[in-house]
């Protein structure tokens, strides 16, 4: 079975920035949860936390667009 690990960050509509995770079978299913922080420093520092858990669990490395 096909997973997929998914980490966005992007703005909200508040002035926040949004730490989107998104997890599960690659397609149609799947679960997606977002985490709100003040600033873009936090929801980097939180992103390269589960990066690097996810690679440590055999994840492949991350693709940057």
């Amino acid at each position: 079975m096909r997973r997929l690990h998914r980490l966005d960050v992007k703005p909200d509509l508040f002035g926040g920035v949004l730490l989107m995770r998104q997890w599960g079978r690659v397609w149609p299913h799947g679960r997606c949860v977002a985490e709100r922080f003040e600033d873009a420093s936090g929801a980097y520092a939180a992103l390269l936390k589960q990066a690097t858990r996810k690679q440590r669990r055999g994840y492949s490395a991350p693709i940057l667009r």
